[in-house]
C-alpha cells in the first residue's frame, strides 16, 4: 500500500509540474520521486511528517503521565483471539502458514498398486490404491487433523485428482473451438475476471465494500489457500493447455504459464461459493434459500466457463476444479471452526457432514463431455457421475482442526454480516 500511495502522490505532483515543464518529464519524475520517498513505510514516512512528529512530541509530553490501559498477557496456547490485533497482511501470512503446513501431497504413477516407499504412512490408501485411482497419474492431498482428546495429528485424505488420458484433451479441443464463437460477447467478463472476481460476487452480496472488511479478509484467506493447493496439483499433473494441442485455438488473452488441470478460476470460484454460503448460513434444507444458492452456483459456473471461452482451458479442467473447490471450501470453513452445515429454525437438519473427501477420476470421463454443473451431481450418490467420488471421513465427528487460528477471523466476519442483516 505504501508503494501505491507513493506512486499516486508522485504521479499527482509530477503531472502538476509537467503542465509547466513538460508533461512527460514531470509525470515520470514525480512518480519516481513519490515512490522513492514513501517506499520506506506508510504514508506518514516522509521527512516533513517525521520532523513535525518530533516537534509535536517535544511540546506535548509530560514524563509523569501514564495511560491506564489493561494489556493482558497471553497464557492459553489454544486461544488465538489476539490475532485480531494484527494488521490484515500479517493475518494473511499466519492463516496461509497454518493451513498449508498441515497438507501433504502424494503422487502415484498410472498403474501403481501400492504406496511409494517414500510415503509409508499415507492414510489415503493404507498401501493399496483403489482401482479407479490407478487408471492414471494421480495426486492425493491429505491433511493433518487432531482426534478428540488425542493431541497427536492424524492424516486424512482431502482430495484426489487422476489425470485424464491424452486423447481426452485432444477430443476437448473441439469443445474449446465451439465455445470460441462467444468470445466477442464474453470479452468484458473475461477481461474483468482475470485478476479477481469480487465485483461479480459483490453484485449478489457486497463483499467488495469497506463495511464487510472481515468477510473480504476471510474470502482472501480462502482464495490464497486454494491457490497454494491448485498450483501444486497443476504442477504434478502437468496437463497441456488448449493452444498446445491446436493452432486453431488462438486464445483471446495470454495463456497463464502453468498447467491447465484443475482450472484455478474454477477452484477459487467454488471455494468462494462454499465459504459464502456457510458464512451467510445458507441451508440446503430451507427452500427459501434456494434462489441464493442457485445464484452462487451460476456465478461460479459462469466464471469457470469464461476461461474455456477465452481459449485457455478445457471443459474437463473445470470438472476437476469444481470438485476440488467444493472440498477445499468446506474444509477451509471446518478449519475456521464450523462443525456442521447451517440449519434453519424449524427446518430439517442438513444430514450432509461438514466436509468430504473428494476425487475426480479423469480417465472415466466419457468422450465429448462438457462442463454442466447443474446436471453433474457431486453430493447425491444416485445422480453422481462415475468420475466423481465424494465420501465423508468415517470418524469426522471425532476430528478437529490442527489449530483454531482462523476461528476469530471467521467469527468477526459472521458478526459484521449479522450486523448488516445479511445472514440467515
Amino acid at each position: 500500500m505504501s508503494i501505491e500511495g507513493g506512486l499516486l502522490g508522485g504521479a499527482t505532483g509530477g503531472a502538476t509540474g509537467g503542465a509547466t515543464g513538460g508533461a512527460t518529464g514531470g509525470a515520470t519524475g514525480g512518480a519516481t520521486g513519490g515512490a522513492t520517498v514513501n517506499a520506506l513505510g506508510d504514508g506518514f514516512a516522509t521527512p516533513v511528517i517525521c520532523d513535525a512528529m518530533i516537534r509535536q512530541r517535544a511540546a506535548c509530553i509530560e514524563p509523569a503521565d501514564r495511560i491506564p490501559w489493561q494489556l493482558p498477557e497471553r497464557n492459553d496456547p489454544a486461544d488465538h483471539g489476539h490475532i485480531k490485533r494484527w494488521e490484515p497482511w500479517v493475518r494473511s501470512y499466519l492463516c496461509a502458514q497454518s493451513l498449508v503446513s498441515n497438507l501433504r501431497f502424494h503422487v502415484y504413477k498410472a498403474g501403481a498398486t501400492r504406496a511409494s516407499r517414500g510415503d509409508p504412512g499415507d492414510p489415503a490408501h493404507k498401501g493399496v490404491l483403489p482401482d479407479w485411482q490407478s487408471k492414471g497419474l494421480s495426486v492425493t492431498l491429505t491433511t493433518r487433523l487432531n482426534r478428540v482428546r488425542q493431541p497427536e495429528g492424524q492424516r486424512v485424505r482431502l482430495a484426489t485428482l487422476v489425470r485424464p488420458k491424452a486423447e481426452a484433451f485432444q477430443q476437448q479441443v473441439e469443445r474449446v473451438l465451439d465455445w470460441a464463437d462467444l468470445r466477442e460477447e464474453r470479452m468484458p467478463e473475461v477481461l474483468a475476471q482475470i485478476g479477481n472476481t469480487y465485483a461479480f460476487w459483490g453484485a449478489i452480496i457486497p463483499v467488495h465494500a469497506d463495511r464487510l472488511r472481515n468477510t473480504r479478509e476471510i474470502l482472501d484467506a480462502a482464495v490464497q489457500f486454494a491457490t497454494f493447493v491448485e498450483m501444486r496439483f497443476k504442477h504434478e499433473l502437468a496437463c497441456w493447455r488448449p493452444f498446445d494441442l491446436s493452432p486453431q485455438v488462438q486464445p483471446m488473452i495470454t495463456t497463464p504459464g502453468h498447467g491447465a488441470l484443475p482450472s484455478g478460476h474454477c477452484v477459487e470460484s467454488y471455494v468462494i461459493k462454499e465459504v459464502l454460503q456457510l458464512l451467510l448460513g445458507v441451508s440446503r434444507t430451507d427452500d427459501t434459500h434456494d434462489s441464493l444458492r442457485r445464484q452462487f452456483g451460476r456465478t461460479a459456473a459462469r466464471i469457470a466457463t469464461n476461461r474455456v471461452v477465452a481459449g485457455v482451458h478445457f471443459p474437463i479442467d473445470n470438472l476437476a476444479g469444481r470438485l476440488l473447490g467444493r472440498v477445499l471450501g468446506r474444509y477451509f470453513a471446518f478449519c475456521c471452526g464450523v462443525a456442521e452445515p447451517p440449519s434453519s429454525d424449524g427446518k430439517p437438519k442438513d444430514m450432509e457432514p461438514m466436509w468430504h473427501s473428494g476425487a475426480f477420476v479423469g480417465p472415466l470421463c466419457r468422450e465429448g463431455i462438457d462442463f454442466e454443473p447443474e446436471v453433474q451431481s457431486i453430493f447425491d450418490a444416485q445422480d453422481r457421475p462415475d468420475y466423481y467420488r465424494y465420501d465423508a471421513p468415517p470418524d469426522l465427528d471425532l476430528l478437529r482442526p490442527a489449530d483454531n487460528l482462523l476461528k476469530p477471523i471467521w467469527e468477526a466476519a459472521r458478526k459484521e454480516l449479522r450486523m448488516l442483516e445479511l445472514s440467515f
